[in-house]
C-alpha cells in the first residue's frame, strides 16, 4: 500500500541522488585532469538544456531534498566553469534563483549546501 509507495519513493529519490554524486565526482575528476571539455564535446547530452534543468530543479528543490541539492551543485560547478555556453543555458534557466535559495537553506539546515551552492555560480556570471 502507500507505506510500499513511500519507501519506494525513497529508494528512487536516493539512487537519484547517488547517482548525481557519481556524476559530480566525474565532472571534477575529468576537469582537474583538464579532459571535461573533450568529453562535453563528445557527451553532448551534458550540455542540453533538459540535462540542466533537470540538476537546477533539484537544486531549488533544497528545502525538500538539501543532499541533493548539494550533490547538483556539486555536479554543476565543473560543467559552469569549464563551458561559456553551459554557464549562459543555466543563467537563462533561473540559476540565480535556485542559488539564492539553495544558500539560504543552506546557511539554516546544510553547510555543504550553504557553502557549494553561491561558488558555483557567483564567480562566472
Amino acid at each position: 500500500g502507500q507505506a510500499a509507495a513511500s519507501a519506494e519513493a525513497q529508494a528512487m529519490a536516493l539512487m537519484h541522488r547517488k547517482a548525481v554524486s557519481i556524476l559530480a565526482n566525474c565532472f571534477e575528476a575529468l576537469q582537474q585532469t583538464g579532459e571535461l571539455s573533450q568529453f562535453l564535446s563528445t557527451y553532448e547530452s551534458f550540455c542540453t538544456t533538459n540535462f540542466l534543468a533537470a540538476l537546477l530543479d533539484d537544486l531549488s528543490q533544497c528545502c525538500q531534498r538539501p543532499h541533493g541539492a548539494c550533490e547538483s551543485a556539486r555536479c554543476l560547478r565543473p560543467l559552469i566553469c569549464c563551458s561559456l555556453s553551459i554557464r549562459r543555458k543555466v543563467l537563462d534557466l533561473g540559476a540565480q534563483d535556485a542559488v539564492a535559495s539553495a544558500a539560504q537553506e543552506g546557511a539554516c539546515r546544510h553547510l555543504l549546501l550553504q557553502e557549494d551552492a553561491p561558488v558555483s555560480f557567483e564567480k562566472y556570471s
